[in-house]
């Protein structure tokens, strides 16, 4: 058996157990079997791609505490020095590394802050670290928009870059 009929037997268990009420088991049946083919093609290339992307590997230092401390103090003396329109993509790059410090001690490089850029007590007790492969952004009902009409809205991990050097 290939790897994507093996990816379409895992799927076709729950593909058959959400069918719509309107659809006959027997006529999902005969549509499988028509068109196994294709079905296990457009499966087993979702269940690559969804390999491929779990299997990248982070380079070897890259979320450890110390780099993080580094990435963060070299974004905040960025910031703290230049202003956006005259910093050079590699100093850009290095501000989209900031992560907060969520998880990470900073009595060690409390003097090396920029004056003014001291994170709050506020701050320090309400961030968090969410590695990168979880950031993704996820669609979520807003319930409290209209109760007759909810609309999807999308959700960020608030502490993605971008947000934690905007507030």
């Amino acid at each position: 058996m290939t790897p994507a009929a093996q990816a379409f037997e895992k799927f076709l268990p729950f593909w058959r157990a959400s069918l719509p009420p309107g659809i006959p088991p027997a006529y999902f049946d005969a549509f499988v079997v028509r068109m196994r083919p294709t079905l296990e093609s457009i499966v087993g290339a979702w269940f690559e791609r969804r390999q491929a992307r779990r299997d990248q590997a982070l380079p070897p230092e890259s979320m450890t505490k110390a780099s993080r401390t580094r990435r963060n103090l070299e974004a905040m003396r960025i910031v703290a020095t230049r202003r956006p329109q005259d910093m050079s993509a590699d100093e850009r790059r290095a501000v989209l590394g900031y992560s907060g410090w969520g998880g990470l001690s900073i009595e060690a490089v409390m003097d090396q802050f920029p004056p003014g850029m001291v994170p709050s007590d506020f701050a320090l007790a309400h961030e968090y670290f969410t590695p990168p492969r979880s950031r993704r952004p996820s669609r979520i009902w807003c319930v409290h928009c209209s109760p007759r009409s909810p609309a999807t809205t999308a959700s960020c991990e608030p502490s993605s870059p971008a947000s934690a050097l905007a507030a």
